[in-house]
């Protein structure tokens, strides 16, 4: 790769380099006689992944009727979200039919590599989708669509440029893919730790303070008390495969301190409503509502690492014992009589160490994904716009 031109580049217009359309789903979406779970796969924009592939399987199946109202795909077709999500691309694993918010290229030019074409129109779209028509739901129109300008370089530049920026995708692929491996809560060093038969089960209650967060304010959104030094966590502020809490979204002013809980740095948290028992600790002191409860060890009793695992592991039972509504919520009652393994303090040590060691780890992956991501995202626009060309 250089800086040195070659053939020059074309602009041409997309409507000037194939023809394309848009699927289609007879009204209401909701009518139980459009879906048949033995029916025919029908895409829709959640049924395309990150990468620029379809799902294993379509979250809906069409019966005979909606079919004849859809548009049907051939497996290898291109295909483009274009309202919601705009810009997800994907050249399809099998036949299928389509719903209106996908954009499908039918015919292009013999001068475009179909893999290029699909990164180029990832590009313009996920660009264009920032700008898109429309409120909540952006749709980019059947009129811009017609005034979408595309640059093409030679056709051997073209598989080149497609060659590297797939290599990328590929490899961040295997990367992610072992990096969900390792977020898998399954640690088989820590089980054959706390696999003696001996093992004392204990009350919450018995090695730890656990206290409810509170905002007593009502109504809770009142701006008077927010915008001051205090951090406040909310639930979507706890993480879901992470140790620690480093970030929240709201800070209180000393009004909100007033009707709120400061809790220490090294507290572990646990939501109780909505989402229920995903647990971090505290990177620093913070408050936080009656949605999480915080969790002090007892001096000596207990280490706060190994109980953030144990109760990770045995999320689900928690959960299980959540009176059943509308909406599930632990309370302090549950927690407070809630049983765990509780083994010496030198083995719950050492499961510690083991635990951060397999969250830093997880932590490099992260970085080390973001990084090629990052890298790879300027090449691409480098590349896709012929600020940097191929030679062939």
């Amino acid at each position: 790769m250089n800086d040195k031109l070659g053939e020059p580049w074309q602009v041409k217009s997309l409507e000037q380099v194939s023809t394309f359309r848009r699927g289609s789903f007879p009204q209401p979406y909701g009518n139980p006689e459009w879906y048949d779970d033995n029916g025919y796969p029908f895409v829709q924009v959640y049924d395309i992944n990150q990468n620029n592939k379809l799902n294993s399987r379509t979250k809906s199946r069409i019966s005979e009727e909606a079919s004849k109202k859809s548009v049907f795909i051939e497996k290898g077709s291109l295909i483009v979200s274009i309202q919601g999500s705009i810009g997800r691309v994907a050249i399809t694993q099998y036949d299928a039919f389509v719903d209106r918010t996908i954009l499908i290229f039918n015919d292009f030019e013999k001068y475009l590599d179909k893999q290029f074409f699909l990164l180029i129109i990832k590009e313009l779209f996920l660009r264009q989708g920032e700008i898109a028509d429309g409120g909540v739901i952006k749709t980019i129109t059947k009129q811009t669509l017609k005034n979408f300008k595309i640059k093409i370089p030679p056709l051997p530049e073209q598989k080149k440029i497609a060659e590297i920026i797939s290599g990328f995708d590929r490899l961040i692929n295997l990367k992610v893919q072992k990096l969900n491996k390792s977020k898998i809560f399954s640690f088989p060093l820590v089980d054959k730790l706390l696999s003696s038969n001996d093992l004392e089960f204990v009350s919450l209650s018995d090695i730890a303070e656990i206290v409810r967060g509170k905002f007593s304010h009502r109504p809770r959104n009142d701006p008077d008390f927010y915008g001051g030094n205090y951090p406040f966590i909310q639930t979507g502020d706890v993480p879901k495969d992470e140790l620690f809490i480093g970030s929240h979204s709201q800070t209180l002013n000393e009004r909100g301190l007033s009707v709120s809980r400061l809790f220490p740095e090294g507290t572990l948290t646990i939501t109780i409503a909505a989402t229920i028992a995903e647990v971090g600790i505290l990177k620093y002191p913070a408050c936080f509502p009656d949605s999480i409860v915080g969790i002090t060890p007892k001096l000596n009793k207990c280490n706060v690492v190994y109980l953030f695992y144990i109760i990770k592991k045995l999320k689900e039972e928690l959960k299980s014992l959540a009176p059943q509504s509308a909406q599930s919520n632990l309370n302090l009652e549950i927690l407070n009589a809630f049983k765990i393994p509780l083994p010496s303090l030198d083995v719950q040590h050492k499961i510690s160490k083991l635990i951060k060691c397999s969250l830093e780890n997880i932590e490099l992956q992260k970085k080390d994904i973001h990084k090629l991501k990052v890298i790879k995202n300027g090449l691409s626009h480098d590349l896709l716009s012929g600020r940097k060309r191929m030679t062939t």
